[in-house]
């Protein structure tokens, strides 16, 4: 276990771009986001290192000031049973968290108070090691950007911003032994930005936002037996977009192989005005499959497109 404690100022730039297009303009254009390339914001005053390696650790760094930084890092080596933790909570201005995680039942906690907060927490490192897995990132303030990046089992990702022009994005890839991945933003405020992209077999993305000029994107791609895409986009405020892309392939004409008995679905409800709503729902199946697509708009001027395909052996 490494710790550091510096007094040195580190400075990070970083500029954010938004992409939101206003809508009722009675198509379907300008439904995507540009991915924010964002990195490190602080520090001003105090960092703190934390490297671990092994069995059940823990690591729990508390910081109070301004443009503090925060780096744990957790490795399992493929070890059964172990149980790391990882809490890291931040107060003040321009501060910077990663976590990452590899390994077994691990959780890792960023609670971050301020303006230009950034949080990255990373399970898996690229592989199957992550189990169990669980993050969470709590923001408040301005132009706070958050990423979340899960791949192994039964991983479950949270993100709460409150504030105006924040970013969230969550990726998740489920393996077979836990195939059951949830992904949710809640996010609070005007001109926000949230993405979810889930690869495995039943994945669930919720995301909820409250303001206005907000985007959220929800990307699915399940390719399993018995695959089942699920996504709810929930929107009150005017000018936003939600936008939806499911996508289940099948690799084989075997009823037992993967794509069988594929399903998608999709639940967006707006309410305010000029508001879009995209779903492109695609599924090619052994057996026969199903879209569902349900859209609920409240207000004026709002505009909602769905597309759907869906095919399986034989026709």
């Amino acid at each position: 276990m490494k710790k550091l404690l510096l007094t040195v100022a580190l400075l990070f730039a970083t500029s954010m771009l938004f992409a939101q297009i206003p809508n009722g303009n009675g198509n379907c254009d300008g439904c995507s986001i540009d991915q924010i390339q964002t990195g490190p914001r602080g520090a001003l005053v105090n960092v703190s290192d934390v490297d671990q390696y092994g069995e059940d650790h823990l690591a729990v760094v508390n910081q109070l000031g301004m443009g503090n930084y925060s780096y744990v890092l957790q490795t399992d080596n493929w070890a059964w049973g172990n149980d790391n933790n990882a809490y890291v909570t931040q107060h003040g201005l321009y501060n910077h968290s990663i976590v990452e995680q590899n390994g077994d039942f691990n959780t890792g906690y960023v609670t971050q108070f301020g303006v230009k907060n950034f949080a990255q927490q990373r399970v898996g490192f690229g592989t199957y090691d992550a189990e169990h897995n669980l993050a969470k990132v709590y923001q408040e303030g301005e132009w706070n950007t958050s990423f979340q990046t899960q791949e192994g089992d039964g991983n479950d990702a949270s993100v709460t911003q409150e504030g105006d022009g924040n970013y969230a994005e969550q990726s998740q890839m489920s393996s077979i032994n836990y195939p059951f991945n949830i992904a949710d933003i809640d996010q609070y405020g005007d001109n926000n930005e949230a993405e979810q992209t889930q690869t495995g077999k039943f994945n669930t993305a919720y995301s909820n936002q409250y303001g206005n000029g907000n985007t959220s994107v929800s990307l699915q791609n399940n390719d399993g037996l018995f695959a089942s895409n699920y996504s709810v986009i929930d929107q009150y405020g005017n000018g936003n977009i939600a936008c939806v892309d499911q996508n289940i392939t099948s690799t084989s004409w075997w009823i037992f192989q993967t794509g069988s008995n594929g399903t998608n679905d999709s639940y967006i409800l707006q309410d305010g005005n000029l508001n879009l709503a995209n779903v492109k729902q695609t599924v090619d199946s052994a057996i026969p499959a199903a879209n569902i697509s349900d859209v609920f708009q409240l207000g004026n001027s709002n505009v909602a497109c769905v597309t759907q395909l869906a095919t399986w052996a034989g026709h």
